[in-house]
């Protein structure tokens, strides 16, 4: 545990955010993909995982073993899936952030602040960040379906339209 935890954990929140599905879904793997990285060394780390959880707790939720197992064995195909769909430059951040290995990541919040303002800067403004938002509503339609923490809230009722977003400081347009 040291700040690229955090930072794995903030590539989590906003691979959701954007896609509306969590990495450790165990509806976003494939069975033979499962049965392939269920290693020893991977069940003996499931197994303590799922000890260490239950330490404290009478029940954990239904959940709770599916998302271990996926945090054991998601892999790199899984976050290249449910990335595709973003602008190169989320992509590439989402994906660093999301690394398995903690050296592969970002190693501290202001080298992924700098790729944020590099990538995203000028040539991400309203226009790309209703892209943005309709691709994960979209994919928010399709996994409505999938049991699990994020499946647990409805769509709000009403959408973001072009409308909704200013270009200027305290202006309407």
């Amino acid at each position: 545990m040291d700040p690229r935890s955090d930072l794995f954990a903030l590539g989590l929140v906003l691979l959701e955010l954007a896609t509306w599905r969590h990495l450790y879904s165990i509806s976003n793997a494939r069975p033979e993909d499962l049965e392939r990285a269920l290693t020893p060394e991977a069940k003996t780390q499931v197994l303590e995982a799922t000890i260490n959880a239950l330490d404290g707790y009478e029940n954990l939720p239904e959940y709770a073993e599916d998302c271990i197992l996926r945090a054991a064995t998601f892999t790199p195909q899984d976050v290249e899936e449910l990335t595709q769909r973003f602008a190169p430059p989320l992509r590439s951040i989402v994906r660093k952030l999301i690394q398995r290995k903690p050296q592969e990541r970002y190693q501290t919040a202001a080298e992924l602040a700098a790729d944020l303002r590099a990538g995203l800067g000028d040539s991400y403004g309203p226009k790309q960040a209703l892209e943005e938002i309709y691709c994960s509503l979209d994919g928010a339609r399709r996994s409505r379906r999938v049991v699990g923490p994020t499946n647990e809230g409805a769509l709000p009722p009403v959408f973001v339209t072009d409308d909704d977003i200013t270009t200027a400081p305290g202006g309407t347009d």
